[in-house]
C-alpha cells in the first residue's frame, strides 16, 4: 500500500495516462487503414491495408515472446520508456511516409500512378510493427507489472482498477475511431491523418510525464 501519498491521486494519474494513450492509439489504427487507400491509384484496392494488418499480426506475434523476455530482464522504467519512444517514432514515421507519398503521386506521370510503391508500402508496414510493439511493451507493464505492484491482491483497490482500465479500453474502442473520423471529415484525408498522429504523438509526451509522476510516488 502506498505510505507517503494517496492512493486516489495514484490511480488517477494511471488512468488519465492509460485513457490518453488507449483513446490515440485507437483512433491512430482506426485512420491507417484508410489512409493505405492512397496507396493505389483508384483509393480502392484493399491489398495494402490488407498486407499492412497481416504483417503487424506476425510480427507482434512472432516477437512478442522474446519482448517479453527482454522486460523481465529491464529496469521498469527503461521498458516504460522504451515502449513510448518506440510509439513516437512509429507514427512520427508514418508521417514522413505520408509525405513522400503525397509527394512522388504529385510530381509521377499518370502512367506510372499504376504502380503500388512497395519501398513506402514497406517502411509503412515497418512503422506499424514498431507501434505495435512499442504499445505491447507499454501496456503490459502498466497493467500487469505497476498496478499490482502499488496495489496488494488482498487490497479491494486492485479490483478497481483493473475494473477502470477495462472501461477506458471498451470507451477508446468507441471515442477513439469517432474522434479521428471527424478530424478526416473535417480536415480531409492528409491533414486529417496528420492531426490525429499529432494528437496521437502528443498523447506519449503526456504519458511519459504522467508515469514518471507514479514512479516518483511509489519508488518501489
Amino acid at each position: 500500500m502506498l505510505h507517503h501519498e494517496p492512493a486516489k491521486h495514484t490511480s488517477t494519474l494511471l488512468l488519465l495516462s492509460h485513457a490518453g494513450t488507449k483513446i490515440g492509439s485507437k483512433g491512430w489504427q482506426f485512420v491507417v487503414p484508410l489512409l493505405l487507400l492512397r496507396f493505389t491509384p483508384g483509393g480502392d484496392d484493399m491489398s495494402a491495408p490488407a498486407l499492412y494488418g497481416l504483417a503487424v499480426f506476425i510480427a507482434t506475434f512472432v516477437f512478442g515472446p522474446a519482448v517479453g523476455g527482454w522486460m523481465d530482464r529491464t529496469p521498469r522504467w527503461r521498458v516504460v520508456q522504451a515502449g513510448i519512444f518506440l510509439q513516437t517514432v512509429a507514427v512520427v514515421g508514418a508521417l514522413l511516409v505520408l509525405y513522400m507519398l503525397t509527394t512522388a503521386q504529385a510530381e509521377a506521370p499518370k502512367h506510372e500512378l499504376t504502380k503500388l510503391p512497395w519501398a513506402l508500402l514497406m517502411a509503412m508496414i515497418l512503422c506499424g510493427v514498431v507501434e505495435g510493439l512499442g504499445a505491447l511493451v507499454s501496456s503490459v507493464t502498466v497493467k500487469k507489472d505497476w498496478v499490482p505492484t502499488v496495489w496488494d491482491a488482498a487490497d479491494p483497490a486492485l479490483t478497481t482498477i483493473n475494473t477502470a482500465m477495462a472501461n477506458i479500453d471498451l470507451m477508446a474502442e468507441i471515442l477513439g475511431p469517432l474522434a479521428a473520423g471527424a478530424a478526416l471529415a473535417y480536415l480531409g484525408g492528409v491533414l486529417g491523418f496528420v492531426a490525429v498522429g499529432a494528437a496521437n504523438a502528443g498523447s506519449f509526451v503526456i504519458e511519459l510525464g504522467l508515469l514518471r509522476a507514479v514512479l516518483d510516488r511509489n519508488p518501489r
